[in-house]
């Protein structure tokens, strides 16, 4: 946090299948209740080589952190949600990962709508493609009998539906279909590096994104008091 001193950060792990380990022990003991407090981990590693393409190397990225939280699955827990929520409004960017085999389930519209409640802001005179607040990532896309171009049109029609704004939003939010075979066996795939590249804009272009989601969580306040909304009516900021 800015203008607050950084915590003391403690090795746990070290070493891919460590840090693996680690995790799904400290997820099995949050899913099974016997982890009482929310605990916060950061996970260190090289970057890939065609993500460092900044110079001096590396400068962009000291200052972008990525925040993973939980799907609908994960957030059964009152802590989890309070995670999520201020993770939300920490974003200046989300990047919404969805299986391959969930693009066009019947969630979806109701997994897209949490996040509209949750972040709002975000959907708040969304830009074109280039500048979208929004990416979604449909993963595991090796295992879907279809192309990644189908994938993506049935997660837009599975999002078109959600709100009145939807369909506009749906149509122009950039989606892509990876799979970790695709850097695992071979050279990058197109979609592989079409999400690469959308990192490294955010990235790269990490001062404007910063000041975008200020400007459209300044709006999102301004029309609902504009609209006669109380701060009490607005709920709780985190």
């Amino acid at each position: 946090v800015p203008g607050h001193a950084a915590l003391p950060l403690r090795l746990l792990a070290e070493g891919e299948g460590e840090v693996r380990e680690r995790i799904r022990r400290l997820h099995r003991e949050a899913q099974e209740g016997g982890a009482e407090d929310v605990m916060e981990c950061q996970v260190s590693a090289q970057l890939r080589d065609s993500l460092n393409v900044f110079v001096p190397p590396a400068a962009e990225w000291r200052d972008t952190r990525f925040m993973d939280v939980g799907g609908p699955e994960g957030l059964r827990r009152p802590d989890a949600q309070a995670c999520v929520d201020l993770a939300y409004c920490l974003s200046h960017q989300v990047v919404i990962c969805v299986p391959f085999d969930l693009t066009d389930s019947q969630g979806m519209p109701d997994f897209f709508s949490d996040i509209q409640r949750r972040a709002p802001y975000h959907f708040v005179d969304v830009p074109p493609t280039e500048q979208c607040p929004l990416l979604f990532v449909i993963t595991q896309a090796d295992r879907a009998d279809v192309s990644p171009e189908r994938l993506a049109e049935r997660l837009r029609s599975s999002l078109a539906g959600v709100s009145e704004a939807a369909p506009s939003l749906a149509a122009r939010v950039p989606i892509v279909a990876v799979s970790a075979e695709d850097v695992l066996r071979g050279p990058a795939s197109r979609e592989w590096q079409r999400l690469e590249c959308c990192l490294t804009s955010i990235a790269g272009c990490r001062r404007e994104v910063v000041r975008a989601a200020r400007a459209r969580r300044a709006a999102h306040i301004a029309g609902a008091l504009r609209d006669g909304a109380r701060p009490t009516e607005l709920g709780e900021w985190p």
